[in-house]
């Protein structure tokens, strides 16, 4: 080898490469300094504009937002159901057991006089549970499920049943009756013009949480008889913009003062007690009402429940069946949860039984039978203390409801009576 030979890259020379960047803008823009600060203050303008408009001018667009007032997680009912004078069959006022199969016509249908005897007992009775005195006098409840946003399909719901806009009838939407659909703006307002009432459901509080956080408002309380039982919403610090969000951004201070007369729980007074499966053979006594999302927590008072879980639950978990779940698979041990219906009806045959041996004269009802929405999958359900009316009208099946009234009986030997009936009905969504 040639040790003369001389390599550039060899000994201690060192060499520098000049490499030319490429910038993101034409050759003659940077050369061309007015040009390269011109083009750099608009984008700088561009992004300030921009932050302009995601920061202040779209929230601007949100109405403006209104507390939420803490809420009762109880209320009464604001009517009773005045008995009405039903078609005659045969010159007398049909059997308590008789069948209904099509709706009345209750805008035809008289009420029952104060002054008959056995209304007037039934009045006198009724005064001792509840104040009637200020209550308004109704001849139906009608309870909707599951709504969800179709206006159009609750709207056909109420023509068809022929509600007469609140004179005589009052509706109770047993909750969800936002999301998921078309159009909950529209069914916000339409409940407000027809004078409907609510019930809150798990839909509605987790629209209220975003309606709360996006306003940054103090959470509002959900108050039981006690302190202690009172409940509240957790809410987060941040949420993602889904639909809820995009709902709790269009809410008005009218609909916050709407949802505000919602209570999760309603008592409604008495309903039907069934004790057959057809659903017409009556119980000596009719049930105490009480309208819910969800369902109830048997283990606890209707004074002491939580807001949380009476919205949610659709099962118990073993082994002692007092904690509530969502999820219809939950399993403990590898046992499986069961219908929350199944354990409050088996607790309320037991109240039942111990109450009709005490029963006496001023006896107006015994056990709580529950009205509910929340579980689509379970659909229409019926028991002896239970009513499920979620039959999935947002996903194209059915929006059902149920009709309650009181009217006029006679029994075998033409004895008058009170009976309280009810008639389920559904409409195609």
């Amino acid at each position: 080898m040639n040790t003369d030979e001389y390599s550039p890259l060899s000994g201690d020379d060192v060499y520098y490469v000049e490499i030319q960047e490429e910038g993101i803008l034409p050759d003659f823009m940077q050369k061309n300094k007015t040009v390269r600060y011109g083009i750099y203050s608009i984008a700088s303008l561009s992004i300030v504009l921009l932050l302009y408009v995601m920061i202040i001018y779209l929230p601007s667009l949100a109405p403006e937002g209104k507390q939420i007032p803490d809420i009762p997680m109880v209320k009464n009912s604001k009517v009773y159901l005045h008995p009405v004078i039903p078609e005659k069959i045969k010159g007398k006022n049909p059997d308590p057991d008789d069948p209904v199969k099509v709706i009345p016509k209750f805008s035809k249908l008289e009420y029952a006089s104060d002054e008959t005897p056995v209304l007037k007992k039934h009045l006198k009775k009724l005064s001792n549970i509840t104040n009637i005195s200020k209550q308004f006098m109704k001849k139906r409840l009608i309870l909707i499920g599951d709504v969800h946003g179709s206006l159009k399909q609750l709207k056909k719901f109420l023509q068809y049943v022929e509600y007469d806009g609140g004179k005589e009838d009052q509706v109770i939407l047993l909750g969800d009756f936002t999301n998921k659909g078309k159009d909950s703006i529209g069914v916000l307002d339409f409940a407000i013009e027809q004078n409907l009432q609510c019930i809150l459901g798990n839909h509605e509080l987790a629209m209220m949480k975003r309606y709360t956080q996006f306003h940054g408002l103090k959470t509002p309380i959900f108050l039981n008889d006690d302190e202690y039982s009172n409940s509240t919403l957790t809410i987060k610090e941040e949420y993602d913009l889904d639909e809820l969000m995009k709902l709790a951004k269009k809410i008005t201070p009218k609909h916050i003062d709407f949802l505000s007369t919602c209570s999760p729980i309603r008592k409604i007074g008495p309903v039907p007690h069934f004790i057959n499966g057809k659903q017409n053979k009556h119980a000596l006594y009719p049930a105490n009402g009480v309208a819910v999302h969800a369902g109830l927590v048997w283990s606890k008072g209707i004074n002491h429940q939580n807001v949380e879980e009476v919205t949610t639950i659709r099962n118990y978990l073993p082994p002692d069946w007092k904690i509530p779940t969502e999820d219809r698979k939950d399993k403990v041990g590898g046992v499986k949860s069961v219908a929350w219906s199944k354990i409050w009806n088996e607790h309320q045959l037991e109240i039942y039984k111990k109450e009709l041996a005490k029963a006496n004269d001023d006896t107006v009802t015994i056990g709580t039978k529950v009205y509910y929405g929340h579980d689509a999958k379970r659909g229409v359900v019926t028991k002896e203390f239970s009513n499920g009316l979620d039959s999935g009208c947002v996903y194209g099946q059915q929006l059902t409801g149920v009709i309650i009234w009181s009217q006029m009986s006679s029994t075998e030997d033409h004895e008058d009576s009170i009976v309280y009936k009810q008639m389920h009905v559904s409409i195609n969504c």
